[in-house]
């Protein structure tokens, strides 16, 4: 203790006297002096070693500690979507105790729910089609495979409550989306389709009943919505079914010849002339020298440098963007710092391309990474005529295997870098700007189908050759269901 209050005093006195690179002299010198001293007094006192290797091996586990509650408080993403309006609710809401949802029989709702809900929240779906109102709502919507495990829209609405409600039949017999194995070996227990409502629930609910139909008397509604026991909530009210949902899907190119080919290109060519811009969410673990995520290019095998078109997807081992045009009549790119490359390797990124009629240039999740004028200016090249191709440069060879994109989307306008940003992590909202040539969002379709969909219907003869729609987990917020894809 005087050792460390010795120290406080040099450095007050140096800060007084001496200058910041002084007082940062001293302050190593000083440290390294109390380091000498504590490790001489570990070394001669084997009970104050013990003491201090305690304290150490605490340590992480605290700091484990901490961090974990403070992610655990961290997520809070609100009610309500800022950018929407629409509601959101967290992998524990129910309807029974979530007021918002306090409803009428017949009411519809439409929630946004968040990711991992089916490894984390409390409130097991009870029952399947109705679902007893103190059921998850996210996790009914994962069970019944309106939601993958990652956020999502979905809809419900609220329907006469029942006395029993009974587990689904034919649904997987455990959690379809496992939790990690366990350290101790041991395999979890979940076991979704049994699940049904506890009979003490209805301890008076045969009273309220009609025992001729069936049916739920006014009496029973009357006792329990509007006598309900002076609790913070009151289940067994109401059931709700699943009406609909969308999860964040993706297209996945699972080997090397694997693509999408969307048809020709002419809307392309017809519209981005002066000016372009390729966007699109990618998970690419292998970086190849040179590959394609979103191309319409005719290569020359001879002379790559008088290929034709444009590609965003690798260049050298680097997150690239490049097009030829006809005032140089070269194929270049702009590419992407290593710095902004490997760190983002086999994780989601979001590319953007963009070219202004006088500079090509690049970003990589937001950052701009620089442009190219030295060679392209004035009308884009495009060549002869072309398809539009996801995940290959030419039909037949695929460059993305085992990969995903998410959210392409190509443009007749130079995108500034705000815009870029404004809509990076979002679906488009409705109705879509008159730039927007072509928008691949996947969120309506069905999962492991290879059935292709676009959103804005100018590509209506799409091809998966080998690829097939899957979940994503691009970073990307659901504002509204797809409309022009939903099935």
């Amino acid at each position: 203790e005087k050792l460390w209050q010795t120290i406080m005093a040099r450095l007050e006195e140096s800060a007084r006297h001496t200058t910041r690179r002084a007082v940062a002299v001293s302050l190593s010198a000083l440290l390294a002096l109390a380091c000498m001293v504590v490790v001489a007094t570990v070394a001669s006192s084997s009970a104050a070693s013990k003491s201090i290797e305690q304290e150490l091996a605490a340590v992480p586990r605290t700091v484990r500690t901490q961090e974990l509650t403070l992610k655990a408080k961290a997520f809070d993403w609100g009610e309500t979507n800022p950018d929407t309006g629409m509601m959101r609710v967290n992998c524990s809401t129910t309807v029974a105790r979530d007021k918002r949802f306090w409803g009428d029989v017949g009411q519809k709702y439409t929630v946004e729910c968040p990711e991992n809900c089916a490894h984390n929240g409390n409130h097991m779906p009870y029952g399947c089609a109705p679902y007893l109102d103190d059921s998850g709502i996210c996790k009914a919507a994962i069970q019944q495979g309106k939601l993958g495990n990652d956020r999502g829209i979905v809809s419900f609405v609220l329907v006469e409550p029942i006395e029993k409600y009974v587990g689904c039949v034919g649904y997987p017999l455990k959690d379809p989306f496992p939790d990690p194995p366990r350290e101790d070996g041991k395999k979890t227990k979940k076991k979704w389709h049994v699940v049904t409502s506890e009979d003490w629930t209805w301890q008076q609910w045969r009273k309220g009943v009609n025992k001729t139909t069936g049916e739920v008397t006014e009496k029973l509604r009357k006792k329990y919505r509007e006598h309900c026991p002076t609790h913070e909530f009151c289940f067994g009210l109401r059931a709700f079914n699943m009406s609909g949902g969308q999860m964040n899907l993706g297209v996945q190119f699972p080997d090397d010849k694997a693509f999408v080919d969307a048809g020709s290109n002419a809307l392309i060519t017809a519209a981005a002339t002066q000016e372009l811009t390729v966007e699109t969410w990618v998970y690419d673990d292998n970086l190849l020298p040179d590959s394609a995520y979103v191309s319409s290019i005719v290569v020359d095998s001879k002379v790559k440098t008088k290929s034709t078109g444009f590609n965003l997807g690798t260049h050298s081992g680097h997150f690239a963007f490049g097009l030829a045009t006809k005032t140089s009549g070269v194929f270049s790119y702009v590419t992407a710092p290593d710095f902004l490359v490997e760190p983002n390797k086999g994780k989601w990124t979001h590319l953007a391309g963009v070219y202004d009629g006088t500079s090509v240039k690049l970003y990589v999740n937001g950052k701009y990474c620089g442009c190219s004028g030295d060679f392209q200016s004035g009308e884009i090249n495009y060549g002869s005529a072309s398809d539009l191709l996801l995940g290959a440069m030419t039909a037949g060879t695929g460059t993305l295997a085992g990969g995903l994109l998410d959210e392409t989307r190509i443009w007749s306008s130079a995108r500034t870098h705000t815009q870029i940003m404004q809509f990076m992590k979002k679906t488009l909202p409705t109705p879509f700007q008159s730039t927007l040539i072509a928008y691949f969002r996947w969120d309506g379709q069905k999962k492991g189908e290879a059935d292709g969909c676009e959103e804005t219907a100018g590509f209506t003869t799409i091809k998966m050759v080998g690829a097939k729609i899957a979940e994503s987990h691009a970073s990307v917020d659901m504002g509204e269901e797809s409309k022009n894809c939903k099935k």
